[in-house]
């Protein structure tokens, strides 16, 4: 179950938006040797934007994300807070493409029966977005990142990227990349931050003359490395390979339906524990019903 509001005002030269989501999820978590099950948790995020133009061409922005993932029936997992405020300079290049640069902190917290581990994280990232060609459209960020535990005063600096882009190859199909670099805190490791890379590619098409129907095909792959970190887990890395297809149809324009399957490898690699290796496969079948006002 998930719900979403967003909204945008713009007064000015003053624009402002938001948006909350919330979901309630069932699903397996887990990578570590020690537990893997299927529960329930409750998902919240919400995103705060304001930017002002400073002239015609360019305008300094603040943004805010909060994000909790808390666990309902599990005492085994962590439950994470993660907020983040970013400040930043925008100019704009051309009518359709700016180049942005700004700095972030923030804070990630996983905490579990009363204890909490928390980690400070600093940023500093150059970036574009807009249309890079008639065909080519999104984001382009690279940054660096300084993650400092709140415990033990030790962290460690990694690159960091986020790539968006949507390349149309006809009037009715559409190639998109998504490709997230960054540090994170974990559900099943408890005093250990990692770097998690994801890429996500997604085929869609849009099906006959009307353009009701839709099919996509995706394949994903994730990469979750404890390397560089210190505590439990520290020899630790975890893969998923992950693909599906989906059929969407438009009920109305404010009303529309999915059937998707999709199919994950998960393995997680335990160099010098007692077992040095856990692997499970999941199957997922999805109907939903979404609706947009």
């Amino acid at each position: 179950h998930s719900g979403q509001v967003a909204a945008s005002i713009e007064r000015g030269k003053v624009r402002f938006s938001t948006a909350h989501s919330v979901s309630l999820q069932t699903g397996i978590q887990g990578g570590n040797a020690q537990f893997v099950e299927q529960n329930d948790r409750f998902i919240f995020s919400d995103q705060l934007r304001v930017s002002v133009d400073i002239t015609p061409k360019s305008d300094l922005y603040l943004s805010g994300t909060y994000g909790m993932t808390k666990q309902v029936d599990s005492i085994q997992f962590n439950d994470i807070e993660i907020w983040n405020v970013a400040g930043g300079y925008g100019l704009g290049y051309s009518e359709k493409l700016r180049f942005f640069a700004q700095t972030s902190y923030g804070e990630q917290i996983s905490s579990r029966a009363g204890s909490s581990w928390g980690w400070d994280t600093l940023g500093v990232s150059v970036g574009a977005e807009g249309e890079f060609s008639d065909k080519l459209t999104g984001m382009v960020q690279l940054g660096y990142q300084q993650q400092t535990s709140q415990i033990t005063g030790g962290g460690g600096g990694t690159p960091t990227v986020t790539l968006e882009l949507e390349q149309s190859l006809g009037r009715r199909t559409l190639l998109t990349l998504a490709y997230p670099r960054r540090n994170q805190v974990n559900i099943d490791a408890v005093s250990a931050a990692s770097v998690s890379d994801s890429f996500r590619l997604n085929l869609s098409r849009a099906l006959g003359n009307r353009q009701k129907w839709f099919a996509s095909i995706f394949a994903s792959l994730w990469q979750n490395d404890f390397s560089g970190t210190q505590g439990s887990g520290s020899n630790r890395s975890d893969q998923a390979l992950s693909l599906g297809t989906s059929l969407d149809y438009r009920i109305q324009e404010w009303m529309s339906s999915q059937l998707s399957y999709s199919y994950a490898d998960f393995s997680a690699q335990l160099p010098g524990w007692a077992l040095d290796g856990i692997d499970y496969q999941v199957n997922r079948v999805n109907l939903s019903l979404t609706f947009g006002f």
